[in-house]
């Protein structure tokens, strides 16, 4: 107990720092740089994705003994739902709410990140019983 506690922690403070460079990016690109907040909600996903994937990849799940391409191929999959459920989910909030896209991203972020990226990375993505070990691709 106490260590998925410890990992769930490592995984949201992963989150947080994913989330800062997926909010940052989003916000120039439609604040700054006036793109429709869509697209830059979308582009701060993949942004936020790749940074979330490095962080857990080394420090969360310590997963440097697991196969590269097998991994990747996992994260690729979950990644594609979350930044399907953040762009999406963004904007019906958005429009349906009829809110600031920031207050709906912030809101749909939470959930999504502990919703479906923790649960997913942790029981699929970095899960140890999915890899062949001895395959470091």
């Amino acid at each position: 107990m106490k260590t998925q506690l410890v990992t769930f922690c490592k995984a949201e403070a992963s989150a947080v720092v994913a989330s800062a460079a997926d909010f940052a990016v989003t916000l120039i690109l439609a604040e700054l740089l006036g793109l429709w907040y869509v697209c830059a909600t979308f582009i701060g996903a993949v942004t936020g994705g790749v940074v979330n994937c490095m962080v857990n990849y080394r420090w969360v799940f310590s997963a440097q003994r697991l196969g590269k391409m097998r991994l990747a191929l996992r994260y690729i999959v979950v990644w594609a739902g979350s930044i399907g459920l953040n762009t999406g989910l963004t904007y019906l909030v958005t429009e349906l709410a009829g809110c600031n896209f920031i207050v709906s991203k912030v809101v749909v972020a939470c959930l999504v990140a502990v919703l479906w990226n923790y649960q997913m990375q942790r029981c699929y993505v970095f899960a140890c019983r999915h890899y062949n070990m001895d395959n470091n691709q």
